[in-house]
């Protein structure tokens, strides 16, 4: 059971955030919110009193900014249980028009590639790192990064940003790793395709009626932070058609595994030396 129902969501100010915050909102959750611009004071799609919503204004990127805003959030609300990363910069911040003439990587702005990782990599983790040690104190907790298909991973004139979404899929597996058994669970939600969100520009042949809402992203993350999946960590859900497990199921039946298990072991040809696989320290246990 959760044992204090505040969820931290970040880039809550729209897009994917928002509808991940009204839906955790609706399952009876307060919400901390975390984004670079600033909320509006009410929301109708999480209309909840002043005393179950705070948020804070932070560029997410800056750790020191993250720490001192997350600590302002617990000591309103309480320590967050769950943290929902959904911060996160598109491929149209490399280039306004980059889905109509992609940039290859002799034009990527050095500058512009950076920011991308840092809010969306470094982002997640400096949130998931200044929540971690309560949640592994409790007993109980949920990260939840969303991250992308493989496709877009790999896709090429948008490279940038595939691969920092590659880069928070491997850090999620390994998160989930290191933190089996203390409670905390560390899974990834994904679209299922393009999202109807700013970040999808309107297009010439493009029909919005055809993206992913931002709302189906709101009932697998809402299931994540239920008790019924206290079992399930390491695991990648699609949003798009998403429909609860049933009671009881088992959790390797749930999504796919994070990352790309199906590698595992086929390109390693020097066995792993003994210095290096040792258990993974875990702060507080």
């Amino acid at each position: 059971m959760t044992p204090n129902r505040v969820a931290l969501v970040t880039g809550a100010a729209g897009g994917l955030g928002t509808a991940i915050a009204a839906g955790l909102a609706m399952a009876g959750f307060r919400l901390a919110l975390l984004d670079r611009a600033t909320l509006p004071p009410a929301h109708p799609a999480f209309d909840l009193p002043e005393s179950d919503r705070m948020a804070e204004t932070v560029d997410i990127a800056d750790v020191r900014a993250v720490g001192d805003a997350v600590g302002r959030l617990a000591a309103g609300l309480g320590e967050p249980a769950v943290l929902v990363n959904a911060a996160g910069l598109g491929p149209p911040f490399v280039d306004p028009g980059i889905f109509e003439r992609p940039v290859d990587l002799t034009a990527v702005d050095a500058d512009r590639w950076r920011r991308l990782f840092d809010v969306n990599v470094a982002g997640a983790f400096h949130a998931a790192r200044a929540v971690a040690g309560p949640m592994i104190a409790r007993g109980w907790g949920r990260i939840v990064n969303v991250t992308t298909n493989l496709d877009s991973m790999l896709r090429p004139g948008v490279a940038s940003y595939g691969a920092s979404k590659a880069a928070l899929e491997a850090l999620s597996a390994a998160w989930a790793a290191e933190l089996a058994g203390t409670g905390v669970t560390v899974n990834v939600v994904i679209p299922g395709g393009p999202a109807d969100t700013p970040m999808v520009p309107d297009l010439p042949a493009l029909d919005r009626a055809s993206l992913v809402p931002a709302a189906a992203m709101a009932p697998p993350v809402a299931w994540l932070c239920s008790a019924a999946a206290d079992a399930v960590t390491g695991r990648r859900l699609v949003a798009s058609g998403w429909v609860d497990p049933p009671a009881g199921a088992a959790a390797e039946t749930v999504g796919s595994p994070i990352g790309w298990p199906q590698l595992a072991g086929t390109d390693r040809t020097v066995p792993m030396a003994g210095a290096f696989d040792r258990p993974v320290r875990v702060s507080g246990s």
